[in-house]
């Protein structure tokens, strides 16, 4: 009796004890839960988060009734605490993190303003170490602008010059050397001496004054083929050109233009990129060489040829003289008011057709 009294009690104790310690558990997480619950509405009830009030509330409801089921089912009671576990931790959790966000979101703001104020100083900082612009130095700005602009624009014009093409086409080949020769008759027994000299070049038995004779006369004939293709390409656009040479008065001399061309229309023509007017007159001086020969030409002779010119006055050359001394060609076209035009065949490509004439 004695015996089975003490296992009794002692069973009793045990069973109560457990109990004791359940429900001191679940006070505790239930506390922690409604102090989580407390936090979320005092820290956020006056910025009106009512999705987190109802989060809130859904939570207490689900609360209670875990309460009421609690004291009706002691077999769920390990399932309760878990929720209510569940419960106390989320609801502090997402407390503790909308405060840390809210607690730093002005910093954020801060160090993202204070950026782009440091950027925003840096660039007047840089701006500030700029040197500034004289009066001179804009001039200077303003001034290699246009010129650029009237480069491009230059450049623009001779590609689409029909003329220029005109004259390309004709001499950059065999086939528009030889109609060049067709349309021009008067010509043909010169022209046809000069081209068979030029077998003298393909002879290895011929004597250097031979081959420099050879060279002398190729070197007339594509100045002579120039000129020719010049003359026909303007009288195609409607200028009355001179047929002869005639002598005009240069600073240094008499000297012979070699294109004298008149505007008897009653309409303007554009050639060249410049426009004669009805009535007036276009000069024209043809240089078909090589760099040095250019360079030559340009101090010693066109000079002079240009200060004698009438009317608009063109320099038109191949384009070797791209190679001669720097600012040398412009220099002298401005000095003398003449236009620097360059046709986009290089001597060598003339001499190579004229040379396909000769051979064939």
């Amino acid at each position: 009796m004695i015996e089975g009294g003490g296992s009794k009690n002692s069973e009793t104790n045990h069973n109560d004890n457990t109990e004791n310690k359940s429900s001191a558990t679940e006070k505790l997480y239930q506390g922690l839960a409604k102090l989580s619950m407390k936090l979320n509405y005092m820290l956020f009830d006056d910025d009106g988060s009512e999705k987190s009030k109802e989060n809130t509330e859904e939570k207490s409801a689900e609360m209670d009734e875990e309460d009421t089921s609690e004291s009706n089912n002691d077999v769920n009671e390990k399932d309760t605490n878990d929720t209510t576990s569940d419960i106390a931790e989320e609801l502090f959790s997402r407390s503790i993190s909308e405060l840390m966000n809210r607690l730093f979101a002005d910093d954020e703001n801060i160090i993202t303003d204070e950026t782009e104020k440091d950027a925003k100083d840096e660039d007047t900082v840089t701006d500030s170490n700029q040197p500034e612009k004289t009066e001179s130095d804009l001039e200077t700005q303003d001034s290699q602008e246009v010129d650029k602009s009237d480069a491009a624009e230059s450049d623009v014009e001779k590609k689409q010059d029909p003329i220029m093409e005109q004259i390309e086409k004709t001499l950059s080949t065999s086939e528009g050397i030889k109609a060049l020769i067709e349309r021009h008759p008067e010509k043909a027994e010169l022209w046809k001496t000069q081209l068979e000299a030029l077998d003298v070049l393909n002879d290895p038995d011929a004597t250097p004054a031979e081959i420099r004779s050879a060279q002398a006369k190729l070197n007339s004939l594509k100045g002579q083929l120039l000129e020719m293709a010049v003359k026909d390409a303007l009288i195609d656009a409607g200028f009355d050109v001179e047929p002869q040479q005639r002598v005009v008065e240069g600073e240094s001399g008499g000297t012979r233009p070699d294109i004298i061309a008149k505007n008897n229309t009653d309409q303007p023509i554009e050639v060249f990129g410049v426009t004669i007017q009805p009535g007036e007159t276009l000069s024209v001086e043809c240089k078909c060489g090589g760099s040095p020969y250019m360079t030559n030409q340009l101090k010693n002779h066109i000079p002079n040829q240009l200060s004698g010119q009438e009317g608009t006055k063109i320099l038109l050359t191949t384009s070797d003289i791209k190679d001669t001394p720097p600012g040398l060609a412009k220099a002298v076209c401005d000095r003398y008011g003449a236009k620097l035009v360059i046709a986009n065949v290089g001597v060598e490509v003339i001499e190579n057709a004229i040379k396909e004439v000769a051979e064939s």
